[in-house]
């Protein structure tokens, strides 16, 4: 994955989702609960006149919606090129990261999507 120059993995993307809201390795969190509250408040909601589709933001990252139904409402993360995505989830305590080998459908219909929505259905069952 790449984007802006940074270079780096699925495991990666998830591994900073996740030290971001619940920290990883015995470390402390990176955000603080006022920090991830704020990250995961909905700014806007509408017409993104750049890619012509509805898209809803918090600040600086994507929010789920119908349309991409990534994560939970306190959900926070963005999809890249080829389908690529990933995001914190507060709700469900989890950072995801997924990276295709190949160009694939993003939004809700797409792997990443179903893949994340089948990781969320696990962690509920765990608790």
């Amino acid at each position: 994955m790449s984007a802006a120059g940074g270079v780096g993995s699925a495991e990666g993307l998830a591994r900073l989702y996740a030290a971001a809201i619940t920290g990883v390795d015995g470390g402390d969190p990176l955000l603080t609960p006022e920090t991830i509250s704020a990250m995961s408040q909905e700014q806007v909601w509408g017409l993104d006149r750049l890619s012509g589709l509805v898209n809803a933001f918090a600040v600086v990252f994507m929010k789920p919606h119908v349309s991409r139904n990534f994560g939970s409402h306190r959900a926070f993360g963005h999809e890249g090129a080829n389908a690529a995505l990933g995001f914190a989830d507060p709700a469900y305590g989890l950072g995801f990261g997924y990276i295709p080998q190949r160009a694939e459908d993003g939004r809700t219909q797409g792997k990443a999507h179903r893949l994340a929505a089948e990781v969320r259905r696990a962690a509920s069952a765990l608790s």
